[in-house]
């Protein structure tokens, strides 16, 4: 969490403090966001945008897929069907586990 407080040449003020440093994800991460980009696109491509909603029991198909290309990233780098890293779909199944579980959380 950012801590700073900026004053202007005009002599208004901006505080900072305890807001989140949204940018930090996208300057130390570009590289691998892109590539989990590629794979949440692909996803829609091959099925449809945001279908991943809809499947039935999702937690547990989303923790398989995770558990398979985590296993799979030990022996191989990337996916043979998709032809991107397994890591980038793991990271993409965490990102759809997170998301569910913020939306069940949030009722």
């Amino acid at each position: 969490m950012s801590t700073s407080v900026e004053k202007s040449a005009f002599g208004d003020m901006k505080y900072d403090d305890g807001k989140l440093v949204a940018d930090i994800i996208f300057d130390d991460f570009a590289d691998a966001l892109e590539e989990v980009m590629k794979v949440a696109d692909g996803g829609a491509k091959k099925y449809k945008r945001s279908s991943w909603r809809t499947i039935k029991d999702p937690s547990i198909r989303y923790q398989g897929a995770r558990a398979r290309h985590f296993t799979k990233s030990f022996r191989e780098k990337v996916d043979k069907d998709s032809k991107l890293s397994h890591l980038a779909h793991e990271a993409w199944n965490c990102l759809a586990l997170l998301q569910l579980e913020i939306e069940n959380d949030r009722g």
